[in-house]
């Protein structure tokens, strides 16, 4: 941190044509007031030449950052905030509709004030507006007033697109956000509040809305915009959740983790790929892994028959459960991190780095830090059925005991129990518990995390490591994993209850056999029908409200449909199968069955 240094984030999305010359006025109005600044731009997924462009300007004072995909704007303003250097760290939307002019006003006002945070807003009595739209105006004001009787807010515009904050606030409330799109800005100001920061000012701002890109704000914006509202004040007020994200120091929040790596923190990291044989998927894999911002690490291979893969250290196992291949490509591999990826997944491109970073933490909570996981998200080039099958997983109503994190990035957290998909442990703690269980697929992860929790520290789930996992299209591939989930989960409850003994894993039992033994009791027990009709409004409403969130995100219809069905027959099947798994002395483990000669598996 430097003292007396005010750190400018700007999110950039689709600005290739404005970006330099947006940049070049911020530093230009900044330098005439002779402030000490940095500013960071971070391009918000690389889908035109924004990134490019911004990289031509030449000044130690501007820092271009970005990644592949686009994450919405809180991510991006998140993103850049933990790479900031600044005692003062604000952001002003790209695009000038805000004349950053009011930079160095804002500035003043903070520290008139002596406040926590300064928000630039539209109705402070100083500030110029021109062409702002009637439409936009009754938005606005409406969303004004619900904003103060939700959250107690004494200030007259929380959307306006700059804002700055003293550092100290940003270390406690970043780590705790969970909204990535446009209602980050009323999450960050009631986290702060809620947090004990009363201290939150208007300043003035000049701004000609006509510049603004989104001129016309669509009406299905503005309901999400009031759904993610209403989720804030849900997880404030009822789930009190944003006081009870613990943190015990500041090294200890993934705001901190972005500095840079030192040499000694740097580790040589093998990353295990088990797969019956090569398939297109993972020549993806590996491709991406080339990618990587790091360049220490190895790739190991672990196939049923020896087979020449490029760019990769090869091992035939003869055997072909995904536990015994990780084990044996363990045996083989020379790194002190070892990195498991299935076959289907492919990571960002600052995945080992963002992994090692947290490793370099080594302690939180006075327990050591032995593993490290992230989001497996859908890839956008997944085609429709496979993304639908990744919306039952992302969605609250639809994974049900799994956890929102393991599909959506969520904020930082320990975990007790994550698949490997995803996951990172130091060699000497995977070697200390015997690695994987090999009498256990799917499942063998799940083991893995008690044993590292129970005997040798913590792991750790990080929003920014992340991979992209292809999933399996519904209707039948997708039953067909989730036949196995069910039956191992169903087993692990009975066998192992400290992390697979949880009310969610239960709750779809519960709507399968209440669905069937109602049915059934309906027609000995006429009263049955209506405990029954009641039982159903109740998951149907659920039903429809995770529909309604898909139908939101994506407007098509016939894709929130498909959720809402594969939802349905999710919870059908995973229920139904569930006590087979609880009540069997035994599972089989079974492979996938693959086409040898196509080099692709075959069903779920």
């Amino acid at each position: 941190m430097e003292k007396d240094l005010l750190s400018i984030i700007v999110p950039a999305y689709k600005q290739e044509k404005t970006i330099v010359q947006d940049l070049l006025s911020m530093k230009s109005q900044l330098e005439k007031s002779q402030i000490n600044y940095e500013i960071i731009c971070v391009v918000d997924g690389f889908v035109d030449r924004t990134y490019e462009n911004a990289k031509t300007i030449e000044s130690a004072n501007i820092k271009i950052i970005g990644y592949e995909k686009n994450q919405g704007k809180g991510y991006a303003v998140r993103y850049g905030m933990s790479r900031a250097k600044g005692n003062l760290i604000g952001f002003i939307d790209a695009g000038m509709d805000i004349n950053p002019r009011c930079l160095p006003l804002l500035l003043e006002h903070m520290r008139w004030y002596d406040s926590d945070i300064i928000v630039g807003s539209i109705r402070h009595s100083a500030s110029k507006v021109i062409g702002y739209p009637l439409k936009r105006k009754i938005y606005s004001i409406g969303y004004h007033w619900l904003t103060r009787l939700l959250f107690g807010l004494k200030i007259t515009d929380t959307q306006r697109g700059v804002k700055i904050f003293k550092r100290e606030v940003l270390e406690q409330v970043l780590p705790k956000m969970v909204v990535s799109g446009f209602s980050f800005d009323i999450e960050i100001l009631a986290v702060a509040h809620r947090l004990g920061f009363q201290k939150i000012h208007d300043g003035p701002v000049e701004m000609d809305a006509r510049k603004f890109k989104y001129s016309s704000v669509r009406s299905s914006t503005v309901f999400k915009m009031l759904i993610e509202t209403l989720g804030v004040y849900y997880r404030i007020n009822f789930l009190k959740y944003y006081d009870n994200q613990k943190f015990s120091s500041k090294e200890h929040s993934s705001f901190w983790q972005a500095k840079e790596l030192k040499e000694k923190e740097k580790k040589f990291v093998s990353v295990i790929i088990p797969v019956r044989t090569k398939t297109a998927y993972l020549i993806e894999t590996i491709s991406c892994l080339q990618k990587q911002t790091i360049k220490d690490f190895e790739i190991i291979v672990v196939t049923d028959e020896k087979e020449k893969i490029p760019k990769a250290r090869v091992f035939a196992s003869k055997i072909p459960t995904p536990a015994y291949k990780r084990n044996l490509g363990a045996s083989k591999a020379k790194g002190e991190i070892f990195a498991f990826l299935d076959d289907d997944s492919y990571p960002e491109r600052n995945w080992l780095e963002n992994a090692l970073k947290i490793f370099a933490r080594q302690k939180i909570n006075d327990r050591p830090i032995v593993g490290v996981c992230g989001p497996a998200l859908t890839p956008k080039n997944d085609n429709l059925y496979q993304k639908v099958s990744g919306w039952v997983w992302s969605s609250f109503f639809g994974s049900a005991g799994a956890g929102l994190y393991r599909s959506r990035p969520m904020p930082e957290r320990e975990v007790d129990d994550f698949p490997s998909v995803n996951f990172l442990v130091k060699k000497e703690d995977f070697l200390a518990i015997g690695g994987f269980d090999v009498n256990h697929w799917p499942g063998e992860d799940t083991k893995l995390c008690l044993d590292l929790v129970k005997n040798r520290g913590t792991i750790l789930y990080n929003p920014e490591v992340i991979v992209y996992h292809h999933r399996r299209p519904i209707f039948l591939p997708h039953l067909q994993q989730i036949s196995r989930y069910a039956k191992r989960r169903g087993y692990f409850a009975k066998k192992f209850p400290e992390t697979s003994r949880r009310l969610g894993y239960f709750f779809p039992s519960i709507f399968a056999y209440g669905l069937i033994l109602g049915t059934i009791a309906s027609f000995c027990f006429p009263f049955v029908i209506k405990l029954m009709l009641l039982f159903l409004s109740f998951y149907f409403v659920w039903l429809i409200l995770a529909g309604l969130e898909v139908l939101l995100n994506k407007e098509n219809l016939y894709f929130a449909i498909l959720v809402m069905i594969s939802i349905y027959l999710t919870h059908f099947v995973y229920g139904f199968l569930f006590p087979f798994g609880f009540f069997s002395s035994e599972i089989a483990t079974k492979p996938r069955l693959i086409d040898a000669r196509a080099h692709r598996y075959l069903g779920g």
